[in-house]
């Protein structure tokens, strides 16, 4: 198969940097070796799209996979060289379980044959989702809703999920994702409390990582409460925010994150300062209360609040503007709607001690809301359903953007787009990060990203539409072609009869300036794609057939790569990794199955140094405890 040249490393020199050269004896070897220019293996970073249960059970069939060829129950064996993760929605999900959940990853350790079993992860997911489909509308309030529920038959396990999770008089997505996707193995209640920068609070292979969960700020004049006046009626109070660098509507990009020691977190507004401006039902916006968020004010929240906020996809529910603008509904209409479903979104208030979520709003004026500067969060989706772009800003703040390689995890929505003859199709969440467009310059809901300047345009976007910003991040000329696709395979589940389809391409890709993430031109990478797709794709499993499809993705991944001549396959994960085949060995710098004085002099010959491969402990210099490890360790590796 023949490839593009790489923008970076060539594939011989990139396998070759995975071990560094073997130094034999004394530190005037080592010298030579650092003066000779050989480095430890180049980090690569992992992007995680959303897509709720749908890309959660993808992304957790690649690591079970990748664990599988290195027969290991830890994922930091096969995720060595990754330094930096991001996600979003189910994502987000994915992260918070294998960056922060003990029980998540032993469950992964020790039952991944049984992941779809009753004991499952799958399995419980099952149990908590089967028989979802019968609601009674009756039990929703009037006003509309119960016309909706009875007459869009699409909405009825929807409407489930919400009362599942608590009172649906009352939805709220923050309770309902934590009872929905935390539940099981006790992490709901392990969770509570823990924050994005808790690296204790970690499983020990994710504390040397950097993580990044992508939101927006949702205020198109949000509902963020009401107050009951005299007579009794309804007195909305709502927020609407604007990016005060561009004065962006809607969909302004919020990254929450938690960073490993010596590490620059990514910028919060990473586009600029944030304008909330306050005011009630019957006032015009510019009659109200203006305050600002900073673009570097704290952006460590809780665990479960991130998580819940990234993969907040109904929170435009909570926008009046949006049932009027989008919808052409009316105003009684839209201020009923935006009140009863306003918690779809995450609500967030700035402490002293920093952001922190909250259940609900209180029944507060204007004024004092604005005070402590009240907001909604949610579904980051609404700008990148990939979550690359938040990736690419963090590499940008670490001086790490150059010769970048990112792995994108990317469960393929239908219909895949392409705009010339020769191009491979993309879903459109990818699709959207080199160009790709429709005419309209809104926001299409349907679509899960945002429009770039004007490639392939788009005849007949859909009217659910929000204003959002512009997405593009790589240069259109980069759109893959199949001299990218590094590997495909197409195979049935048995147990389901459904048809599964893998494919990881590896595009050599150059950046656009995008002011939205403070992104540079120019910059030269590797975008890794590693996609799956089924025939039935909800990210919430709306019927039968979606649960089939779930099990039957992770298990076919696993499959798939451990078939028996499928090197293909195994190798272009190798690459995109950065590791060789084999499971490493800790301190083992030279590769050479033992950590002894060749590896010794290669830690001494960067000693003070940034250097990842000889950091050990990840806290960003070679020093002592890299020192004291290697010495702890000293000796013949395992056996892989």
């Amino acid at each position: 198969m023949t490839t593009k040249p790489r923008s970076g490393p060539s594939s011989t020199t990139r396998r070759a940097r995975v071990w560094v050269a073997v130094v034999v004896g004394c530190l005037s070897q080592a010298t030579s070796l650092h003066g000779s220019g050989q480095a430890p293996p180049e980090p690569v970073h992992l992007a995680v799209a959303g897509g709720g249960f749908y890309s959660h059970t993808h992304a957790t069939g690649w690591l079970a996979a990748m664990m599988d060829l290195w027969d290991t129950g830890d994922p930091g064996v096969p995720l060595a060289n990754v330094r930096s993760m991001s996600g979003i929605s189910g994502g987000s999900w994915f992260l918070t379980h294998i960056g922060y959940s003990e029980a998540f990853i032993e469950q992964l350790a020790s039952n991944r044959d049984g992941w779809t079993d009753s004991a499952g992860y799958l399995g419980r997911v099952r149990n908590a989702f089967e028989g979802f489909e019968a609601f009674d509308c009756s039990v929703l309030p009037g006003g509309g809703l119960q016309d909706l529920c009875e007459t869009v038959a699409i909405l009825n396990p929807v409407f489930s999920v919400l009362q599942s999770a608590g009172n649906i008089l009352d939805p709220r997505w923050q309770e309902t994702c934590e009872a929905i996707v935390f539940e099981p193995f006790g992490m709901r209640s392990a969770l509570q409390g823990v924050r994005l920068a808790d690296l204790d609070a970690r499983p020990a292979w994710a504390r040397e990582k950097d993580f990044i969960f992508t939101t927006v700020a949702s205020g198109w004049n949000d509902v963020l409460c009401n107050r009951y006046v005299f007579p009794i009626s309804l007195l909305n109070q709502y927020v609407s925010s604007t990016d005060a660098s561009a004065g962006q509507p809607f969909g302004v990009p919020m990254l929450w994150s938690g960073v490993a020691a010596g590490r620059t977190a990514p910028d919060l507004l990473p586009g600029g300062p944030l304008e909330l401006t306050y005011f009630e039902q019957g006032m015009s916006p510019g009659d109200g209360t203006t305050v600002t968020i900073g673009r570097n004010d704290p952006s460590d929240i809780t665990v479960l609040g991130a998580t819940a906020a990234s993969s907040a996809a109904g929170g435009v529910a909570s926008s009046y503007e949006f049932y009027r603008e989008s919808l052409g509904f009316s105003p009684q209409i839209a201020n009923t709607l935006g009140n009863y479903l306003r918690n779809l979104s995450v609500p967030l208030r700035f402490t002293d001690s920093g952001f922190r979520t909250r259940g609900n709003v209180p029944s507060a004026s204007y004024q004092d809301l604005a005070g402590e500067r009240y907001l909604r969060i949610s579904d980051g989706g609404i700008h990148d359903s990939t979550s690359v772009t938040a990736l690419l800003h963090h590499l940008e703040r670490n001086q790490e953007l150059e010769g970048f390689e990112i792995i994108l995890l990317d469960p393929s929505f239908f219909p895949l787009v392409s705009c010339a003859p020769g191009e491979v199709p993309l879903a459109r969440s990818v699709a959207f990060l080199f160009g790709y467009s429709a005419k309209d310059p809104f926001l299409c809901l349907e679509l899960g990203g945002t429009p770039g300047p004007s490639i392939c345009l788009e005849d007949d976007p859909c009217s659910s539409s929000v204003p959002t910003a512009q997405i593009q991040v790589f240069e259109a000329g980069d759109w893959p072609t199949s001299e990218d696709v590094a590997w495909s395979w197409q195979g049935i589940d048995g147990p389901t009869g459904a048809q599964v389809d893998l494919r990881i391409l590896s595009i050599p890709v150059t950046t656009i300036a995008n002011p939205d993430f403070d992104l540079p031109a120019g910059r030269s990478g590797r975008l890794h794609v590693f996609s799956g797709s089924t025939q039935a794709q909800d990210g919430i499993p709306l019927s039968g057939a979606n649960l089939d499809a779930y099990d039957a993705m992770y298990r076919m991944i696993r499959v798939a790569l451990a078939q028996d001549g499928n090197e293909e396959g195994r190798q272009a994960v190798f690459d995109a990794l950065n590791l060789a085949p084999t499971a490493p060995c800790i301190a083992d710098f030279d590769g050479d199955g033992e950590r002894g004085g060749a590896d010794l002099a290669i830690l001494l010959s960067f000693w003070g140094e940034d250097a990842p491969g000889v950091d050990v402990d990840g806290d960003g210099v070679v020093g002592g405890t890299d020192l004291a490890t290697l010495l702890a360790f000293w000796g013949p590796c395992a056996s892989p």
